[in-house]
């Protein structure tokens, strides 16, 4: 079946020449000024009546027309003669007009009148005058302003040669904005002359409707003309009109409209280079109006075969001149030019810029005249294009290849929605097109409606070689313009009617799921069909090209994709919009390149070079390389044909020779498997000089060829880069001495090839540094190693390790490290051997005064002795001289529920005893450990390790003498006592000797009545326990009689820190307790403190020391 597509009557705003620059025409803008030439004063008359409307007329002289799919209610134009108002005679025309805004692209109505004998070949001559002339007079303006537009058409039958033909001729248009003016008279002269312009001031051959021509209008055959009403844009399905009535209609010739003056040339014209296009710019020529201009390139100097870039409007004055090339990116030079014509026509002068400009052209797919598949079968199957090593045009949303993504009308979610992969080629006999649309929801046409509301491909062509100014019109004979449509069932091209079935050997057509391929082989001839020259290509013609695919997804017309940023979904109306590409062979011709890798290696080390090879015209069975270069620098270690490599992965073979007189590698190699793909073919490993100074080393390929006859090459060289390591360095002002000792150190790192820009530094102490100058403290003995790390700007680094290299020396009994021997450290020796504090090995060996590899109580005694100056020096190995003996005496006591008692630890038998440890076990129902003293100038701790059970450590600078008391044990009775408890002292030892095996117990009796005999003699105040405390202690004190007692806490400046009054006290022992806070409840500091208890006839003061 062969269809006649008619052209959808669309009403188009703008057409954009350039993107992001000012429009051809704003149409929405127009307003009545009757100081515009083309809008004649009242006293204008024509020379020569078209239609006066003074009487009723046939009633065939008008016939009505409105666009597809509109509701008759809402879009038609009725009309009548009326007797008021009238311009001149004795009637007017009354236009009552609606609009029906139905289709995508808005709607129009309109009247027409054709020649009566049109058919016949009848026209009407008005090539006597140079204007028609239309007087109107708005009685009733639109609902909305601006939405509808008046035009003034013409039929131009000049080029029919169908003498029975009734068609729209060579369709011209005139556009108006007047349907919104006040009411009065107006007159309209029109030039009737061809200017494309659209502010009314000529005619416009849009291509929307109508038959070819020869692009002229031609005034002497009028086949009618058009009054049209057209709602701008939209598809909303809304309705507008109003009344305008119209007198006069004749022609006329207007003083001026023979103008043959031509125009200044365009000034200031200049170009600026961006991302794949060119930016011209230019002044507007001043005192000009209604006129154009022509941007022309060209790579030749003299403008030969200069196309025209652009034809823009009044008061643009910039465009855009988009680069391409066949396949590749490429730098291209022009030479840019530009020209005005007037509103009548006349051409200025061109200026012409004397210098070139280069930039770089994107590279895009091309209509192939090479690798095109053997015997090639329209099937469907597209596995023969995927692999022919063609280059298909891509569509979509986002991309495509021009850079250009262009969604036309509507929206396109992604390519998952759309996308087109077009693979296209050309031969002496036919055009090949093979496509895959994505498209996630088919739904074809098949018939029904209109076919670019559903799912279709859609291709425009010009097959000529497109030279000097695009087509504004579909044009026919030595330079023809196609549409082509692909439908489910049969695929047309719509200018001469070339229809071929799905199925046949040119066409398939077949859904796959979400995508649809087709596939069509054109004879040219059939393409051409009668009216065309059957193209005969050229590799290098530049052609039209606009490849266009419309969505539906079942729920009407979604969206288009098209190409060209020129399009506004108006590539079925002019070529003009269309992008293009060119006829050019597949395969480019291009030198194979040879490279070498680019590497780093450190001076005296081993580096792989890699040999790549790119851009291989056809399959390689043996290849011979040279490389020269590093001679002198490098020597060859080995050549890898490693199988990750080409030649090994394809099973080659090498010889080489390493021992030329000029130091030169030469190899030659193959293999039973071709080589076809670009990649490493083998690598070098090469041994740099160990001497050999920061530098770059060339591996120059040369003399390669390959198959014996491929002789033509790229080589260049990565360059085998020659590092030199940082060299790490540092020194300090002191390596040695007492802690804590600071020890400043500096960076003396040698740079290597490149600066050091980080240095990082371990002290070996647990901190660590950064930068040229640092410092650290060493606050414990012992030897410290140090680390300094330095990394280059490449990343080089370097590291300089030194063990030992700090030496802090050790100060014996300083346990707590304070830099000094005191009480302290023995009391924490103390604290060590009752198991409350635990020791490192650092200060194990520190504590360990008598050299034994045990920590005892006869240590803490050592630092006693050395402190009093029993002891020259510390440590001390005492051999069997402190070896110590005797007994300890416990005396019975009675004591009542809920009293103090105290228990003094004597010694009988004594000899040599130093210190002393034990463990005190009694009951913890029953009594409660509160204080435990010692006597003056000795030292003790104690741990409670289990109710009941108290571990004690004493120590002294003297040895204890017989019948002394070691400690006073301080208990408290309980409310529940009863009966009796018991008080035992087990596993003791004297000094330094062994626990005793069998050890002695000691029981406590208690009665029911308070001995008379255990009520103090004196007055005494005990050392505080423990002492050094921390956070508290007792201060346990003996009254012999009843009396007042204050207990003061002051420092070392006598200030009082706390004080504690008893108004009065029994006879008996008694015990405070002191948690370390002053009278306002704050912690004071660590340090020494003394406190005094004071009676009415009694003083005495002792001193304790506070542990933080």
């Amino acid at each position: 079946m062969v269809i006649k597509m008619k052209y959808k009557q669309k009403s188009i705003i703008l057409i954009t020449l350039i993107v992001n620059c000012v429009l051809l025409a704003d149409l929405k803008n127009y307003a009545l000024d009757l100081n515009d030439p083309f809008i004649s004063t009242l006293e204008d008359r024509t020379e020569f009546s078209i239609n006066s409307f003074d009487n009723e007329f046939d009633e065939n002289y008008w016939m009505e027309e409105i666009s597809e799919n509109s509701d008759p209610n809402l879009s038609n134009v009725t009309y009548s003669i009326i007797n008021d108002p009238v311009f001149e005679g004795s009637g007017s025309m009354q236009l009552d007009y609606s609009v029906h805004n139905i289709e995508s692209w808005g709607g129009y109505a309109k009247i027409f009148h054709m020649h009566p004998d049109v058919e016949n070949g009848g026209v009407y001559d008005w090539s006597d005058y140079n204007t028609i002339s239309l007087t109107y007079y708005n009685a009733s303006s639109t609902d909305v302003p601006g939405v509808i537009e008046f035009r003034f058409n013409l039929s131009d039958y000049a080029e029919i040669d169908d003498p029975g033909y009734n068609g729209l001729g060579e369709y011209y248009y005139s556009f108006h904005q007047i349907l919104d003016s006040e009411p009065g008279w107006n007159t309209i002269d029109i030039p009737l002359s061809r200017n494309d312009s659209w502010d009314g001031s000529g005619f416009n051959l849009t291509g929307w409707a109508g038959d070819a021509g020869n692009g002229v209008l031609e005034t002497h055959a009028i086949g009618g003309f058009h009054f049209e009403f057209a709602y701008l844009g939209g598809g909303e399905g809304n309705s507008d009109g109003g009344t305008i009535i119209f007198d006069d209609l004749g022609l006329k010739n207007v003083d001026g409209g023979t103008d043959t003056t031509p125009p200044d040339a365009p000034g200031n014209l200049f170009v600026i280079n961006d991302n794949y296009f060119n930016v011209i710019m230019w002044d507007d020529v001043p005192n000009e109006e209604g006129e154009i201009y022509r941007i022309f390139a060209s790579e030749n100097p003299d403008g030969e075969d200069a196309e025209v870039v652009a034809v823009v409007g009044e008061n643009v004055s910039s465009t855009i001149h988009r680069l391409y090339s066949p396949l590749e990116d490429q730098n291209i030079s022009f030479y840019y030019a530009i020209e005005c014509v007037d509103s009548w026509g006349n051409v200025s002068d061109l200026n012409l810029l004397e210098s070139s400009f280069t930039n770089l052209a994107r590279g895009i797919p091309v209509l192939s005249s090479s690798m095109i598949p053997n015997n090639p079968v329209a099937d469907g199957d597209l596995t023969e294009w995927i692999t022919s090593g063609i280059q298909p045009f891509e569509v979509g949303s986002s991309y495509n290849s021009w850079g250009t993504p262009r969604v036309t009308w509507g929206t396109v979610d992604g390519d998952e929605d759309l996308f087109g992969t077009i693979y296209m080629a050309i031969d002496e006999n036919n055009l090949y097109v093979a496509a895959h649309i994505q498209d996630d929801n088919y739904v074809g046409f098949i018939g029904d409606g209109n076919w670019w509301e559903h799912d279709a491909f859609e291709l425009f062509l010009g097959l000529y070689d497109q030279q000097g100014e695009r087509h504004w019109q579909f044009e026919r004979g030595d330079e023809p313009d196609y549409q082509f449509l692909f439908f489910q069932d049969y695929a047309v091209e719509t200018q001469n009617g070339f229809q071929v079935d799905s199925g046949s050997e040119h066409y398939t057509f077949a859904v796959d799921g979400s995508s649809y391929v087709i596939e069509a082989i054109y004879p040219l001839d059939q393409i051409a069909g009668g009216n065309d020259l059957i193209y005969q290509f050229a590799n290098g013609d530049k052609i039209p090209i606009e490849p266009t695919i419309h969505d539906n997804d079942g729920n009407g017309r979604e969206g288009t994709l098209a190409c060209s940023p020129l399009n506004f979904d108006n590539a079925w109306q002019t070529p003009y919009v269309w992008s293009s590409t060119f006829v050019y062979p597949t395969e480019i011709n291009t030198s194979v390149s040879i490279h070498s890798s680019e590497e780093y290696v450190i001076h005296g080390d081993t580096v792989l070079v890699g040999i790549h090879i790119d851009d291989i015209p056809y399959p390689l069975s043996s290849i011979s390389i040279s490389f020269d270069g590093f001679v002198d620098k490098m020597n060859i270690v080995d050549i890898l044909l490693d199988d990750e490599s080409l030649m090994g992965a394809h099973d080659w073979a090498m010889e080489y020779n390493a021992d030329t007189p000029s130091g030169a590698l030469i190899t030659a190699s193959a293999g039973a498997q071709d080589i076809e793909q670009s990649g490493r073919l083998f690598s070098i490993k090469f041994a740099v000089h160990d001497t050999m100074p920061s530098q770059i080393i060339d591996v120059n390929p040369f003399n390669f060829i390959g198959n014996e006859d491929l002789t033509t090459y790229e080589a260049t060289s990565g360059g085998v880069n020659v590092l030199w390591l940082p060299e790490a360095g540092f020194v300090s002002d002191v390596t040695s001495g007492m802690y804590p000792l600071t020890v400043n150190f500096s960076d003396t790192s040698i740079q290597g090839t490149y600066p050091i820009v980080d240095v990082q530094w371990d002290f070996g102490n647990g901190e660590f540094g950064e930068g040229e100058s640092v410092s650290t403290s060493y606050e414990r003995p012992g030897f410290y190693n140090v680390t300094l790390s330095v990394i280059d700007e490449f990343g080089l680094t370097d590291t300089m390790h030194i063990e030992n290299y700090v030496s802090v020396d050790t100060l014996y009994g300083d346990v707590d490290f304070s830099s000094n021997i005191d009480l302290m450290d023995a009391f924490t020796i103390l604290e060590n051997t009752v198991e409350l504090v635990e020791f490192d090995s650092l200060t194990l060996s520190i504590a360990d005064l008598t050299v034994n590899g045990s920590i005892s109580n006869l240590d803490a005694s050592f630092i006693m002795q050395y402190l009093y100056g029993y002891l020259d020096s510390i440590p001390h190995n005492p051999g069997n001289e402190y070896d110590g003996s005797g007994e300890i005496v416990l005396e019975d006591q009675n004591a009542d529920p809920g009293m103090m008692i105290y228990i003094p630890v004597q010694l009988e038998n004594a000899n040599n005893i130093y210190g002393f440890r034990g463990i005190i076990s009694f009951d913890p129902t029953i009594l409660s450990i509160d204080t435990l003293s010692t006597s003056d100038n000795y030292l003790g701790a104690a741990n409670l390790m289990a109710p009941g059970e108290i571990m004690v450590s004493v120590a002294g600078a003297l040895p204890f003498s017989d019948s002394s008391s070691v400690f006073t044990i301080g208990l408290y009775v309980n409310e529940n006592f009863s009966d009796e408890t018991s008080l035992s002292i087990t596993n003791f030892s004297w000094n330094e000797n062994d626990m005793v095996d069998t050890a002695a117990t000691m029981t406590i009796g208690f009665g029911l009545s308070v001995d008379e005999s255990m009520i103090p003699l004196s007055f005494q105040v005990y050392q505080n326990y423990p002492n050094p405390f921390n956070p508290s202690t007792n201060i346990s004190y003996d009254l012999p009689e009843n009396s007042f007692v204050s207990i003061s806490i002051f420092d070392m400046m006598g200030r009082t820190i706390k004080e504690h009054l008893f108004e009065k006290v029994s006879a008996g022992r008694h015990s405070i307790n002191w948690n370390g806070l002053d009278d306002n409840g704050s912690s004071v500091s660590a340090g020494v403190y003394f406190y005094s208890v004071r009676t009415k006839n009694n003083f005495e003061t002792k001193k304790m020391i506070l542990l933080k």
